[in-house]
This record gives structure tokens, C-alpha cells and sequence, in this order.
């Protein structure tokens, strides 16, 4: 790798959960990278780069799992720091997502935080966009079940009125794209 193509993500970092202090490493690794790179948009955040397992090893994914549910019952109320966390659950353990949102959930249940958690990836797409806006449509609807079968649910009434406006729009966006779609047909 020469000077040139330098990349965070090109680090090979899965050793360290092999250590014995790996959480203290992690810990300030994260610390470092929250403060250099804080959250802003749906883009993959450099902090997955430790979460990143070319071997799939059962006892490292289990240690991963361990921390990442102990991180947010530690920083349920710090919002760059749930944000970071459930970017690096979203690109990392998507199928675990849904858990760790509601672990989360369960803990804080601030609208302003969960409406600040990205709910979809972002990539390069060929083609129409219309299969890509289904998922997350079909996704945000998995939330929303989740959502409407935690306890007290009246706490969570803004919650599920947000995801429920989110499809809406989403669906909107489906019909704008089905038209460019078309149009592009005609050209």
C-alpha cells in the first residue's frame, strides 16, 4: 500500500479482538474515531473498519456481539455515539439490527435520537433505484412491528408515526422513480 492509497478501511484490525484488553482498545479506538470522524450522513462510518472480520470466527463475532450491546446500555443518551454504533450494526450485522434497535429503544426512547439513526446503506446503484427504496421500505415496515410490540407503547406512539410517514414517502419516492424510469424508455 503506497502513501497514495492510504484508507482507514484497509486496516486489518481483527486481531486485536484476540487480545486480552481488546475492549479498552476498542473503547479508545472508538473515542479517537467519533472525535475525528463524527456521524453525518447514511455512508458506512470508519469505525465498522474494527468491526470488519475477514475470518468468521465464532468467538471473535460473539465477543463483537458482547460489546456492541454493552456499548449501548453505556451510551444510550450520547446520540454520535448511538448513531456511530448502529452505522457500524447496519453495515456490519444487518441482520442484527433490528435487536440492537431495540435494545436501544428500551433504553432511550428520544425521538430525536431514533429519528437521527440511519435506517438504510448508501452505495453506488445501477439500474432503477425502485428494488433498493422496496428494501428499505420492507425494512422500516420490520421496525415498525418491532416497535408497535415494545411495552408502553403510547411512549412510542411519535416512533411509529415517524416510520409510518417515512414508507409514505417512500413510497412516493417509488412512483417518482417508476415514472424517470419510464421516461427513460421513451427517450
Amino acid at each position: 500500500m503506497d502513501y497514495l492509497s492510504f484508507r482507514f478501511e484497509h486496516f486489518k484490525l481483527e486481531y486485536i479482538w484476540s487480545l486480552p484488553n481488546y475492549k479498552e482498545i476498542v473503547d479508545k479506538a472508538l473515542d479517537i474515531i467519533i472525535t475525528k470522524a463524527p456521524v453525518y450522513s447514511n455512508w458506512e462510518h470508519p469505525s465498522a473498519v474494527l468491526f470488519t472480520f475477514e475470518v468468521k470466527n465464532d468467538d471473535t463475532i460473539e465477543k463483537a456481539h458482547k460489546y456492541l450491546a454493552d456499548f449501548i446500555e453505556t451510551h444510550f443518551k450520547d446520540q454520535q455515539k448511538i448513531m456511530m454504533i448502529m452505522s457500524v450494526v447496519l453495515y456490519r450485522f444487518r441482520d442484527k439490527f433490528i435487536s440492537y434497535l431495540k435494545q436501544f429503544l428500551l433504553k432511550n426512547k428520544d425521538l430525536d435520537i431514533f429519528k437521527n439513526i440511519w435506517l438504510e446503506t448508501s452505495g453506488v446503484i445501477t439500474g432503477s433505484r425502485v428494488p433498493y427504496i422496496q428494501k428499505e421500505i420492507d425494512f422500516c415496515g420490520e421496525i415498525t412491528t418491532m416497535v408497535k410490540g415494545l411495552p408502553n407503547i403510547l411512549d412510542y406512539a411519535d416512533h411509529i408515526k415517524y416510520l409510518e410517514q417515512k414508507i409514505i414517502w417512500l413510497k412516493k419516492d417509488i412512483e417518482n422513480e417508476q415514472k424517470r424510469d419510464f421516461e427513460g424508455y421513451i427517450d
